[in-house]
């Protein structure tokens, strides 16, 4: 007689670090995601970056999918994270050191002087890397990805260009190993540094309906929103990078919304969803949490500003809506910055990766910086100084980010890329 006998080695494996880029000489927190990463799967073992061991009492294992932990100050360099086992396997992930890296005051111009409304702007910390989405003249028109190099001494004048159809938003994944187009009908996904194009997976729905915006989450999935031509609720979806699959979450309270929008903290677990714009009464804003995959409401009632994404800082303690409101991780608002008649227009708006200050740019040429460590005057933060002179002006519709260190400033608009020393 024959019997099947089938193995389950459920040993520990490291799919995910996030976030993946951290600043040499600097301790930090991620969140390492993968599965058999419970205590009882790992058996109490060390978690291993590089060789630097950190022992099961200084990490938190959450489920069999995550663990978080504290790295210790690391010199510049590429560190594999693992749990070893007792049969000698493992599967591990890189958790990428770079050096902060201190750009002087740039501007940086396009290579057309096409009308064009900035997407998205994306900082590649492991590559020295700036890439700006831009649609013409505006989102769900056709558009390029415009990557900028940086050589050491200068950024690239002349951009390496990927062509995008009806084009809306741009991410970078969670281990920074592709580059995600949303187009109104596709998923695309580019190399980062050649922007070739791979993956192409297909909206699994009619083009009355179109995809919208993404936001990259720690398991290696993103979360991506819809639109409608026309008005209505639509559905959410779940995009896996590695397999180029949509999953619907499926119509429901929590999970279909008018016109998400979404932010999420740098560590990629917690996401944001605004949604509404006009709407009576105003609906709720959304929270996705990638610890537990579970998309649910807040309570918190809130017409959004469609081109105001919101902005979560590293940890998501602090999360900015519609270029003002300020909330604190369990979304009451702890105060806000100065309220300025936005409808229909966006900001440049960024955090420090501690949450400790914000950054504003609305017009001209000066950016503005928030205390919010300091208690609100008549609810509003204090600004820090008078203003930062940019080197140029970016233009319309600006789009912000900041470097992992928060040492920089990346802002991009309908007239250009401008480059500043976060004050």
């Amino acid at each position: 007689m024959t019997l099947p006998v089938s193995l389950d080695l459920h040993v520990p494996k490291v799919d995910y670090v996030a976030p993946y880029v951290a600043t040499a000489n600097t301790g930090g927190d991620i969140i390492v995601r993968g599965s058999g990463l419970s205590l009882s799967s790992t058996g109490g073992k060390d978690v291993m970056i590089g060789t630097t061991a950190i022992p099961s009492s200084s990490y938190t294992a959450v489920s069999d999918t995550e663990i978080r932990l504290t790295h210790p100050a690391l010199p510049a360099g590429s560190y594999p994270v693992r749990v070893d086992n007792a049969l000698g396997l493992s599967r591990s992930a890189p958790l990428v050191v770079v050096s902060a890296p201190g750009y002087a005051a740039a501007s940086i111009a396009y290579p057309n002087t096409a009308a064009k409304q900035v997407l998205n702007i994306v900082y590649d910390a492991e590559r020295q890397a700036l890439v700006v989405a831009v649609g013409y003249p505006a989102a769900g028109a056709s558009g390029d990805i415009f990557r900028y190099a940086y050589s050491g001494a200068a950024w690239a004048a002349s951009p390496t260009t990927a062509f995008v159809p009806s084009f809306r938003d741009l991410a970078l994944s969670t281990d920074g190993k592709k580059l995600v187009a949303v187009t109104e009908t596709q998923m695309r996904q580019f190399d980062p540094t050649t922007l070739d194009l791979g993956v192409t997976t297909n909206a699994p729905f009619v083009s009355f309906y179109y995809l919208s915006h993404i936001a990259m989450t720690n398991d290696g999935n993103a979360i991506v929103t819809t639109g409608v031509h026309g008005s209505g609720d639509t559905d959410t979806y779940r995009y896996s990078v590695a397999n180029g699959t949509l999953t619907s979450f499926g119509f429901g309270f929590s999970n279909s919304f008018y016109f998400g929008t979404p932010g999420v903290s740098t560590n990629g677990r917690h996401v944001t969803i605004a949604q509404g714009g006009g709407v009576s009464p105003p609906p709720d804003i959304a929270r996705y949490d990638a610890s537990t995959g579970l998309l649910a409401l807040t309570g918190v009632a809130l017409n959004q500003n469609f081109m105001i994404s919101p902005v979560l800082d590293r940890t998501g303690t602090r999360i900015i809506v519609n270029g003002y409101i300020v909330y604190d991780g369990n979304y009451s608002q702890i105060g806000g910055l100065p309220f300025v008649d936005l409808l229909g227009t966006s900001v440049g708006l960024a955090l420090s990766p501690n949450g400790a200050k914000a950054y504003r740019y609305i017009s001209g040429t000066t950016l503005h910086t928030y205390d919010l460590t300091t208690a609100p005057v008549a609810g509003v933060f204090p600004e820090l100084g008078t203003g930062t002179t940019l080197p140029s002006n970016p233009g319309a519709n600006p789009k912000m980010t900041i470097s992992p260190d928060g040492g920089t400033l990346f802002i991009a608009g309908s007239s250009g890329i401008v480059v500043v020393p976060a004050p």
